[in-house]
């Protein structure tokens, strides 16, 4: 599995900038593009799942995320925000690293 994390950029991003983004860095096209929009919580943090009140907001910033299978059990992954080097991980040998602490979000699921 190839994985690649966006900054937040606006919403006028193209998706072709992802793809390329995404074909440089691991020689192949990303077979699902996913955005999950930005959202700025007002009062109530943590409140509206347990059934209170929260008052949020829309941002007009988003996270792009691109990905691909891989099928040498291996997860590569790149961050705009975080790193500035592709990290690769076996899933056999998942392990929480501090210095690509990012990543062990990834690792978890």
């Amino acid at each position: 599995m190839s994985i690649i994390k966006l900054k937040n950029t606006k919403m006028t991003l193209h998706l072709n900038q992802i793809t390329n983004r995404f074909k440089n860095l691991f020689n192949e096209y990303p077979a699902i593009i996913s955005r999950a929009p930005g959202r700025a919580e007002i009062i109530g943090n943590h409140t509206d799942y347990n059934f209170g009140f929260a008052l949020g907001a829309a941002l007009e910033l988003s996270t792009y995320c691109a990905i691909s299978s891989r099928k040498d059990n291996q997860i590569h992954t790149f961050s705009e925000i975080f790193d500035t080097t592709k990290t690769i991980f076996r899933l056999s040998e998942v392990n929480q690293k501090q210095e690509n602490h990012w990543t062990n979000y990834l690792k978890a699921v």
